[in-house]
């Protein structure tokens, strides 16, 4: 896999997961309901954990955050770790090439 697609792929990821925080502010802002937890984390997964880590900075996320005794920061940590060893074992055996 080349570099630079690798890149976009993380690139996408992170974008996406970004785009669907903002949704769920603006939805969160509205009315007063969002998306579920576990739909934002799920949606992580995928190179997102820097993005879900991000979007506690927000009061109203923070108090969802702490009904939910910190899913999304215990989730986030966890998600992040993962995916850095998984950037770190691609570029290890050399699926990544640079």
């Amino acid at each position: 896999m080349q570099f630079y697609i690798f890149i976009f792929i993380i690139l996408a990821g992170i974008l996406t997961n970004y785009a669907i925080t903002i949704s769920n502010l603006k939805k969160i802002r509205d009315d007063g309901s969002g998306y579920k937890s576990f739909e934002m984390v799920l949606c992580a997964v995928f190179f997102g954990a820097p993005v879900l880590l991000f979007s506690l900075i927000f009061s109203e996320i923070r108090d969802l955050e702490k009904e939910q005794h910190h899913l999304f920061l215990i989730s986030g940590i966890v998600l992040l770790i993962l995916e850095a060893a998984l950037v770190y074992l691609l570029i290890y055996y050399k699926v990544v090439i640079f």
